[in-house]
């Protein structure tokens, strides 16, 4: 088994606010087809320092390896078969899990974005100075 936990802000009980969420917020639970009745921000006050937040709550990512998962793996695959495996498996992402508390009024969107990155793993480090065709661009 693989686990993967990160820690996101919970919404203060007493204090969070519904609102109306905009058009970006939606989009991205409208991507993973979670409908949200309600939306919550944070607001504040004098009892948790009128962060709007009260404590954390855990966001979860579980990959069980079996033996199709292991039979896989031994081939030495891309990333993207090994995401695509991992989900027909049933693995819930790490922000799928987190959006679903958005959905029970725990946490923010922005709070499962800053805390989860799309997927299970992380960005390669020089992933962000290559073009669209995979060559690091130069300045010349």
């Amino acid at each position: 088994m693989v686990l993967a936990q990160r820690l996101g802000r919970r919404l203060c009980p007493k204090c969070k606010k519904p609102y109306d969420a905009p058009k970006d917020v939606r989009h991205v639970m409208e991507r993973y087809s979670l409908e949200v009745e309600t939306f919550y921000r944070p607001v504040g006050c004098k009892k948790f320092r009128n962060t709007g937040y009260s404590g954390r709550i855990a966001m979860h990512e579980l990959l069980v390896i079996d033996d199709h998962m292991r039979e896989i793996i031994a081939t030495n695959p891309t990333l993207g078969v090994l995401r695509e495996a991992a989900r027909q498996s049933g693995m819930i992402t790490l922000r799928y899990d987190g959006l679903r508390k958005v959905k029970e009024g725990i946490t923010t969107v922005e709070e499962v974005l800053r805390s989860s990155n799309e997927g299970w793993a992380p960005p390669k480090k020089d992933e962000g100075a290559k073009g669209k065709g995979g060559e690091a661009e130069t300045n010349s």
